[in-house]
């Protein structure tokens, strides 16, 4: 005779779940994908998630490649699969077939294997790869591993019975179903690896440009934003000649990681366009000792304030060896101490001419002119770092080089360069 139920619910040999352990493994995929929907929202959209400022750990995290699978956002998958446990998990009542539970079993082991395997390899690289922890990934993840493993440890694994007039009231996931559902949560989980290394994932966002102009004006004066800053290009630093035709500029942070990896490609960029293009650099902090849209310290972005001072000083002491100065900046994953970085100043420009630069006036009218430019996009909700404003668009994120050719020439109707 059949085991009768006891009064906490269907007994553990009869290959059904506790009530009290679906609802528990219910309401944590739940959370996993309410965070997951809010974070595909925010990709899709291009919106700014809550508490995550420019190169904070979660914008490290969203705007890496890893945050995608060939262009679309990870997250919209792991609500699907949370999705298809959530759904699942309510075949599991005790008035359902046995057949249909056992079906049911096997789709939940698999989907567990994936999701679990997914969480360890989203930790994984978080943790190593990035060295930055994204709170709402790192949530979404704990909540479904933990659902995944509750979801094991109740699966009922044993071997079909012996008997076969038992083998349509039992409930159960053999070694075979096992087997077949690790291969298969091998596969995928493998497939979201392979996807996630071969992508060449778009970082950045080309959004319009409040009050801008579809015909860059070239004159001494460079409008920007419908005419709400003018620049003279003989006055702000830039890689190339004023003169030239096409203008991008370039707002970026010497603490920022991004924008490290964006200089050498506009040096690169303007080099191949030569005489066609000029890149303005404007270094913007987001530090919020002189940057009021930066709401709290970031730890990598200490004294950037003082770098971007910096920076715009040796400009004004000594246009020729700028360039020079910018690319010992530049170099490595962050900015070297202060000290190291006014020593080399000094040597490429000379101690009386550098200090007379940073007494000038222009260097903090000029710090605040680049902030407000970059609060421009950041009330339209383009607040991330690098961005490149490119005549009535304005490119935020990173890049490899071969997207920001394209851009240039899609944005400033530049000639593709010869190959």
């Amino acid at each position: 005779m059949p085991r009768k139920s006891s009064s906490t619910g269907p007994l553990r040999q009869d290959g059904q779940s506790r009530p009290g352990l679906l609802s528990a493994i219910r309401l944590l995929i739940l959370v996993a994908m309410a965070i997951s929907a809010y974070l595909a929202w925010i990709a899709l959209t291009n919106g700014k998630v809550v508490g995550c400022g420019p190169e904070s750990g979660c914008d490290k995290v969203l705007q890496s490649r890893w945050a995608y699978w060939f262009g679309a956002p990870v997250s919209l998958f792991a609500l699907a699969v949370y999705s298809l446990i959530l759904g699942a998990s309510f075949r599991l009542r005790a008035d359902t077939p046995p057949e249909v539970q056992r079906k049911t079993w096997a789709w939940l082991v698999t989907c567990a294997l994936l999701v679990a395997g997914a969480a360890l390899w989203f930790t994984g690289l978080q943790v190593f790869n990035l060295k930055a922890v994204c709170p709402f990934c790192m949530a979404a993840h704990a909540s479904g591993f933990v659902a995944a493993v509750l979801l094991l440890v109740s699966a009922p694994f044993k071997s079909a019975p012996a008997k076969p007039w038992e083998l349509e009231k039992q409930v159960y996931v053999t070694p075979r179903v096992l087997r077949k559902a690790v291969l298969i949560a091998v596969t995928a989980l493998g497939g979201l690896v392979a996807g996630q290394m071969a992508q060449s994932h778009r970082t950045f966002v080309i959004a319009s440009i409040p009050g801008g102009t579809n015909v860059a004006q070239i004159k001494r004066m460079f409008p920007l934003y419908g005419g709400r800053f003018q620049m003279d290009l003989d006055d702000v630093p830039v890689l190339g000649a004023p003169t030239n035709a096409h203008v991008a500029v370039s707002l970026f942070d010497y603490t920022c990681h991004h924008c490290r990896a964006m200089h050498p490609l506009l040096v690169e960029a303007q080099r191949q366009f030569s005489n066609s293009l000029v890149v303005v650099g404007l270094p913007m902090p987001l530090d919020p000792n002189c940057n009021s849209t930066v709401r709290r310290h970031y730890p990598p972005h200490t004294n950037a304030c003082e770098y971007a001072r910096m920076g715009l000083a040796v400009w004004r002491a000594d246009r020729a060896r700028h360039p020079e100065f910018e690319k010992w900046l530049m170099t490595g994953e962050a900015p070297l101490p202060l000290s190291e970085t006014r020593q080399q100043a000094v040597q490429l420009v000379g101690a009386e001419a550098f200090d007379k630069a940073m007494r000038d006036p222009w260097v903090e009218e000029q710090l605040k002119t680049n902030v407000a430019i970059y609060e421009m996009a950041y009330r339209a909700g383009q607040g991330s770092m690098p961005q490149l404003i490119l005549g009535p668009s304005v490119a935020v994120g990173s890049y490899l080089l071969p997207d920001l050719i394209k851009m240039l020439v899609e944005n400033l109707g530049l000639p593709a360069p010869a190959p």
